[in-house]
């Protein structure tokens, strides 16, 4: 069977001429501890923030809660505050993942 090498299925950097290309990529915050997963986005609406559960009959996420939030500040709050009973080492992977990701892709408006 036919498998196409990297080259010729993914030009390498600088083989196309994209100036998008070259700018920072946003990745959206996602953390997971045991089978909880947490995501936060920027919308257009605001930051949006999503609890899932794996369900593990089902072998698929499904939703805990969801929302939307004016102020990135507010949205890693609300973040935190579904840690509040979760064990303490959670908590803090937690709280360093978020400060890491805030330090790394958020801008200062």
């Amino acid at each position: 069977m036919y498998s196409p090498s990297q080259d010729e299925c993914c030009p390498g950097p600088g083989l196309i001429d994209d100036p998008i290309a070259h700018r920072p990529r946003y990745i959206p915050f996602v953390w997971q501890s045991g089978s909880r997963l947490l995501l936060m986005d920027r919308t257009a609406y605001g930051w949006a923030i999503a609890e899932l559960a794996f369900n593990g009959r089902l072998g698929v996420y499904e939703g805990r809660r969801e929302g939307t939030y004016d102020s990135l500040r507010e949205a890693s709050g609300v973040l935190m505050a579904t840690m509040i009973t979760a064990e303490e080492a959670s908590q803090e992977s937690l709280a360093a993942s978020l400060i890491e990701w805030v330090g790394e892709h958020a801008t200062v408006a």
